[in-house]
């Protein structure tokens, strides 16, 4: 009996050694060395975009991911838990090989190599002129969908949408059955998964492409912006059209939640909105302000229909609370206590409700000044009279000819023109306006303390733009593109294919002509920034025989109407991606950053490369666009000093004046002016 005892412990003992030879004291079950995983591999999906994958190491808790370019030295570009990594920062175009090592607490393996990659050129043949300079287009990439709205995800996807079909065939009938307008086709994009498969009108590959539909809201001509816990909010949209052209909106509210990729229905509004303007201001709540009311009836075939009817009461939405707040105060018909231009007549009768710029005002709490795009501009506090809301200092600018509050003739109404807050506190409005009037000239506006403001002529684009739109880039400048220069009709006769570039913060500044466009870009087109620093600009038409329904019918011309649908976007490459030869520059690389942050706090941004030669890092809100407006857009310059080697110590924005609460794109930007790709970092 004791041969067997010991027999058994001798057993006992080997199979402890043998287990305590694979564990690590302190990781419980984690194996003293780990395997590289069985598989890497490296996909070009887009002239910037390689996405690689691996098979999953157990015990593994992270993964390092390495990158070497031609036959140079491998460099950690990032660690992360998930089994696929995006390099969104691709320059040079030498091959590129990856390697993908797992680790835990207390290992990390050797490593597993995917063979060598060889991204594409960017630019499409025939645009290869001085893309130093001007950059570049690609090549034409098809769209499930007309894609009229567009917002970035904090994952980098973009959802595009146009309404309750693909580009507004059935949408555009005269009648007003409003049941009809109960759901919305939505495409959401991965731009990491490639260009898709077979993608055409109504076609999703299930991978790049997926069809996420909305079953609540038409939401055509809705406002949208995407709020501070990364959730996508959605006011108001479309209700049909009636004979006489007027366009009623619902007072739906939506929410897209892009971490399940599905819609939620949120609190109605007081009334409908179709084409209001949608913002989050600095206290994190939103801004619902401008569109046509709910008010405008009519029976299913479009009969009894009245005039457009405003809608002139902003609210506002707690997406915390999941409430609305009426800004009873702050209303702009004839009757309100606070609208009122300088000089005390009531600018009702010149408000243009659809889709009015705001933007946060840098010098005051949920504070919001309009720039636009009608006569009035002025401040809108969400926050006063007990939070029933007041305007101030509301002011009427003229057509050419008149003076702006006894200012110099620097502005005017600017129907489907464009504005941009470039810095805090720092506007350019341009394009727009009807017919010949001033399509081509921008003004700067600045703001300051105590609900003041000023104009200044700026410089004018090579153009007149009407239904352009611009875009803020990785390093403050701002890209234009698209429009027609006729300022009327809704077509594509006139369009403009060149876009043009401005550098709004240096003295003097001018537009420079920059690449042409494949395809048309004019009413119902759209553009945003993507992580990667390039820019997404899509869509237009949409509309089948209708869009001359805003033309007074004596000026309507068969030949001037919007039939073309544009299913497809384009990629614009700007000029910071490349050298001074044409070629691809190699770009700086953030290798980790926070994803979260506070205002005011000091963090840490780790690069591949030193410091040093880190001459700017910017902090660009995500973008959300539609009609010649980028509801979404906001930039900050941040302040960091070159620490130890290849470390940053950056200060975030101050508060939420400057930088309202959701999430950004950061970028580094080098000696050169080459751009990073953006890690995303949520504030507030």
């Amino acid at each position: 009996m004791k041969d067997w005892t010991r027999a058994i412990s001798a057993l006992l003992l080997l199979f402890i050694a043998a287990c305590n030879q694979n564990s690590t004291p302190g990781v419980p079950g984690a194996p003293a060395s780990l395997a590289d995983p069985a598989t890497v591999t490296a996909s070009k999906e887009m002239p910037t975009i390689i996405t690689v994958t691996w098979s999953a190491v157990s015990g593994a808790t992270s993964y390092v991911v390495e990158r070497k370019t031609g036959a140079g030295t491998y460099t950690q570009i990032a660690e992360q838990t998930g089994l696929s990594f995006a390099d969104l920062s691709v320059g040079n175009p030498n091959s590129y090989t990856y390697r993908v090592k797992a680790k835990n607490a207390s290992a990390t393996s050797p490593g597993k190599e995917s063979s060598a990659v060889t991204p594409d050129a960017p630019c499409f043949p025939g645009n290869l002129n001085s893309p130093n300079t001007k950059g570049c287009f690609g090549k034409v990439l098809n769209w499930p969908l007309v894609p009229t709205h567009i917002g970035v995800m904090p994952n980098g996807t973009l959802m595009g949408y146009f309404g309750i079909d693909r580009s507004g065939e059935t949408a555009r009938g005269n009648y007003k059955n409003f049941s009809f307008h109960s759901r919305s086709i939505t495409a959401l994009w991965d731009p990491t998964k490639g260009p898709g498969t077979g993608i055409g009108p109504d076609q999703y590959d299930g991978v790049a492409f997926k069809q996420i539909n909305n079953t609540h809201t038409d939401l055509f001509c809705s406002g949208h912006v995407l709020g501070p816990d990364g959730k996508y909010y959605t006011a108001g949209g479309n209700l049909g059209q009636s004979t006489n052209g007027s366009n009623p909106g619902p007072k739906n509210t939506d929410i897209f939640d892009p971490t399940t990729n599905t819609w939620n229905n949120g609190p109605d509004m007081t009334d409908g909105r179709w084409y209001p303007s949608m913002i989050t201001l600095s206290s994190g709540e939103l801004l619902i302000i401008g569109g046509n009311s709910l008010n405008d009836k009519g029976d299913a075939s479009g009969n009894g229909a009245v005039p457009d009817t405003p809608n002139v009461l902003p609210e506002v939405w707690d997406t915390a609370a999941g409430t609305m707040r009426d800004l009873t105060s702050a209303t702009t018909d004839p009757g309100s206590a606070t609208f009122k231009y300088a000089g005390g007549a009531s600018a009702s009768s010149d408000y243009w409700h659809y889709y009015p710029w705001v933007f946060q005002d840098p010098n005051k709490d949920r504070q919001v000044f309009m720039a636009g795009s009608a006569f009035p501009v002025g401040f809108l506090d969400t926050a006063a009279r007990g939070g029933t809301g007041e305007w101030n200092n509301v002011q009427k600018r003229q057509y050419p000819g008149g003076n702006f509050s006894g200012q110099p003739d620097v502005d005017l109404w600017r129907n489907y023109g464009s504005a941009v807050m470039y810095q805090p506190g720092k506007i350019i409005a341009m394009g727009g306006g009807y017919g010949n009037s001033g399509g081509e000239t921008s003004v700067f506006i600045n703001l300051s303390t105590g609900n003041q403001y000023t104009f200044a002529a700026g410089p004018s684009m090579a153009y007149k733009r009407t239904h352009l739109m611009a875009t803020l880039l990785a390093d403050g400048q701002i890209f234009v593109n698209g429009g027609s220069t006729d300022g009327v009709n809704y077509d594509i006769t006139n369009v403009v294919y060149e876009s043009e570039l401005i550098n709004p913060n240096l003295p003097n500044a001018t537009f420079r002509r920059a690449a042409v466009s494949q395809m048309p870009r004019t009413y119902h087109s759209a553009s945003v920034l993507m992580p990667d620093g390039t820019v997404f600009t899509g869509g237009g038409g949409g509309c089948g025989n209708g869009c001359d329904v805003y033309v007074p019918a004596t000026a309507r011309d068969p030949n001037h109407q919007l039939p073309v649908n544009q299913y497809n976007a384009e990629i614009y490459y700007p000029p910071y991606l490349f050298n001074s030869d044409g070629s691809l520059a190699t770009r700086p690389i953030i290798t980790s950053a926070p994803g979260t942050v506070s205002y005011g706090q000091t963090f840490t941004v780790q690069t591949d490369q030193p410091s040093g030669n880190i001459a700017k890092v910017t902090f660009i809100k995500l973008g959300s666009a539609t009609h010649a407006f980028n509801m979404g857009q906001v930039f900050n310059q941040l302040t960091f000093t070159a620490g130890s080697g290849n470390q940053l110590t950056v200060t975030a924005p101050a508060s939420g004046t400057v930088a309202p609460p959701g999430y950004y794109m950061l970028f580094v930007i080098n000696a050169n002016g080459v751009p990073s790709a953006a890690k995303m970092v949520k504030i507030g």
